[in-house]
């Protein structure tokens, strides 16, 4: 079958960067088809070929966009259910999300346009690209391209050395490589070897370290102390539910797994299984008065309680972690330090506080300001709460500063519904325990709840809108990872190298092309399709030159012989 020209491929880069679009969607959570992440840049990369920066950065954005719509179909009903605005409303305020959340694929691929000389490959330069903007690019929801190979423990385990976004960039790679094997079959030209060789060395490398890495963590693993841990999921509704009636839930769910028969060590409750604000003054007492006792007056609790919470602190309410003891002595508290933005605070409400009123459901949660973990006999607990488990350099300071053994995070999907928010939310939430090398209990209201090894693989998942309670095994991990020193640093690093390849090509274009090869000297390696590339810059640049006006010169003596013969 003979491979369509170059001409074909580039005639519609629009469809192309739709075609990106969609195959990123596919390959992520839910579909989660693992063969399309391969491939899911390479009609992007195609289409990105010799266009300029501008034209780069609106493909960039069809392609972001078209991703976003479908993977966050979801969204408008979410707001809905918020903000209590007209759905229209609704709409109109996540399609601005989606077009935002697009500048993240627009951004990348602006750089590369900008870094890349006409002619070279841009598939190194995506690389960095994908890298920086991944670290640096703020998101209401953050994702990476990791999240494709979540399931893989073996492309993952880079995680600790540079954090999330060092995951997807085999991904890239191969983009890359299908990309230059399709333009070099079109073109029919030989392929770059430069191209293929470090294509094929990045995700080769990548299974490599995993594969050496992963038996290391395996008998640290085993080496570490275990503890046994209740993780109760109520399915509490997210609207309308009472405080007497969530406890009750969570007291029976928490009894039937100490008749079991199985010691635990703590059971683990999740966001918000207290519905109703409790004055912090008094959280000891409203605990032994109202959580502990069930309704005979007996206590179901035997074990201590890490529990979510609404804590009041004068006119500031918190989402808050709560540890305490059967008796109801409090072992630590956690606030929150990122309330998540419109379900737990309205933006820019102390300048416009009419904006509570557009958006009655909106949370007025005050942030918290101290990471310390919550200290449990000789371990230490760090507690995560809804999404802050996917904040990559946040859950960083958070284990940097506490040195916790193991990660909790407390968090209530319920909102999101029957779609796949809360799958995501989990996906993602793996990367952290990959980062840090500890166990995650990554505890939800309503699923999928589960726990995370230091490898990333789950154990003990809950499915959605169940009613569910497990007894679940982990270790209480020590490790300091490359991550947790280094931080953003390879983030950084990318974005250096695109400023220098940046200031290179650009120096190379005011130069202007070079000249053409000649077949004829001696030592000149031709290149047919280079030859052809250049003759159709300067044809280009010759098309859209404007003529030079020349002055207008008096000709004396033709003038005067005018003259005469007009007489």
């Amino acid at each position: 079958m003979r491979l369509p020209a170059a001409r074909d491929l580039l005639a519609s880069p629009k469809a192309l960067a739709i075609l990106s679009g969609v195959l990123v969607w596919l390959a992520v959570p839910p579909h989660g088809a693992l063969p399309i992440g391969f491939v899911m840049w390479t009609p992007l990369l195609i289409a990105l070929r010799g266009r300029s920066w501008r034209e780069a950065l609106a493909l960039g954005w069809m392609s972001g966009f078209v991703t976003n719509v479908l993977g966050w179909a979801w969204l408008p009903g979410v707001l809905k259910t918020f903000g209590d605005l007209p759905f229209p409303a609704c709409v109109l305020l996540a399609s601005m999300i989606w077009a935002y959340s697009a500048g993240r694929t627009a951004v990348a691929c602006a750089l590369v346009s900008i870094a890349t000389r006409p002619g070279a490959g841009l598939g190194g330069a995506f690389c960095l690209a994908l890298v920086a903007t991944e670290t640096f690019f703020p998101l209401l929801f953050p994702w990476t391209a990791g999240l494709v190979l979540h399931g893989v423990p073996a492309f993952t385990q880079v995680a600790d050395l540079g954090g999330a976004p060092l995951v997807g960039v085999p991904l890239a790679a191969v983009s890359a490589l299908v990309a230059e094997l399709v333009l070099a079959g079109s073109e029919r030209r030989p392929l770059r070897r430069a191209t293929l060789a470090w294509t094929v060395a990045i995700p080769v490398a990548s299974l490599v370290y995993g594969w050496v890495r992963a038996p290391q963590i395996e008998r640290w693993m085993q080496q570490a102390p275990a503890a046994r841990i209740g993780m109760v999921q109520g399915n509490i509704p997210h609207t309308g539910a009472r405080i007497g009636r969530s406890l009750e839930i969570h007291r029976a769910e928490t009894a039937a797994l100490a008749k079991r028969g199985e010691p635990l060590d703590l059971v683990v409750w999740p966001e918000t299984a207290l519905t109703s604000a409790i004055r912090a003054d008094g959280l000891a007492s409203s605990l032994r008065d109202m959580v502990i006792p069930s309704r005979d007056g007996a206590s179901d609790l035997t074990m201590p309680v890490l529990t979510g919470a609404l804590l009041a602190r004068g006119d500031a309410v918190t989402n808050s972690a709560v540890l305490f003891n059967p008796d109801g002595r409090v072992l630590g508290i956690y606030d929150k330090v990122n309330p998540l933005l419109i379900g737990e605070r309205v933006p820019f409400d102390a300048w416009l506080p009419q904006l509570h009123q557009w958006i009655p459901n909106a949370g007025h949660i005050s942030p918290g300001t101290s990471v310390e973990p919550l200290v449990f006999g000789v371990h230490r607990i760090s507690v995560l709460i809804c999404y802050e488990d996917v904040l990559a350099s946040f859950t960083n300071r958070v284990v940097s500063e506490g040195d916790p053994d193991l990660l909790v995070s407390l968090t209530n999907d319920a909102w999101f519904g029957w779609s796949s928010a809360a799958e995501t939310h989990l996906a993602l939430a793996k990367l952290r325990a990959v980062e840090h090398r500890r166990y995650l209990v990554h505890a939800t209201n309503s699923g999928a709840s589960a726990v995370v090894d230091p490898l990333g693989r789950t154990a003990d998942e809950t499915s959605l809108f169940t009613r569910e309670a497990r007894a679940v095994s982990v270790r209480w991990m020590h490790a300091r990872t490359i991550y947790e020193r280094v931080g953003d640093l390879p983030g950084w690093c990318a974005g250096a190298i695109l400023v220098a390849l940046a200031c290179v090509s650009l120096r190379v274009q005011r130069r202007g092309p070079p000249s053409l090869c000649r077949s004829d000297t001696p030592g000149r390696d031709c290149s047919r399709s280079r030859c052809d590339e250049i003759r159709s810059t300067r044809s280009a640049r010759a098309r859209h030159a404007r003529p030079l006006r020349q002055p207008r010169v008096r000709d004396s003596a033709h003038e005067d012989l005018r003259i005469t013969s007009s007489r």
